[in-house]
């Protein structure tokens, strides 16, 4: 699996390898949205405008470290844009927002010595 890269310009970090305890491995969803306004003029012709598409990504882990999550957390903390690439789709830097919420939580409840956490962040592009 590629890298997929986030962080702050010129110190963005590589995420770690996706990775899942049983079940099925979650992908990486992509949704794009593209801003349309219509305008109905006097006469009751249409007039339409288009704006530049965003996308929105999702990215999962369901079995990284203590660190890892904390190293996430610092990233979510940092509230401005960040850069995000992931080499899995192609090369493209794109400055995003991460949303809120952000999830996480122990993998295992019943073995707290596991120490592994999931992990959910939301992102949509500036």
């Amino acid at each position: 699996m590629a890298d997929i890269k986030l962080g702050l310009s010129g110190s963005e970090i590589t995420l770690p390898v996706m990775k899942w305890l049983g079940g099925n491995q979650p992908d990486l969803p992509v949704s794009v949205h593209k801003q349309i306004e219509e305008t109905i003029m006097s006469d009751g012709t249409s007039n339409w405008a288009f704006f530049k598409k965003k996308h929105t990504f999702v990215w999962e882990n369901g079995y990284i470290t203590k660190s890892e999550l904390d190293q996430i957390k610092t990233l979510y903390n940092y509230n401005q844009a960040l850069r995000y690439q992931n080499n899995n789709e192609d090369a493209t830097w794109y400055d995003v927002i991460l949303l809120s919420p952000f999830e996480y939580g122990p993998v295992r409840t019943d073995i707290l010595s596991l120490e592994r956490y999931w992990c959910r962040i939301t992102m949509r592009e500036a």
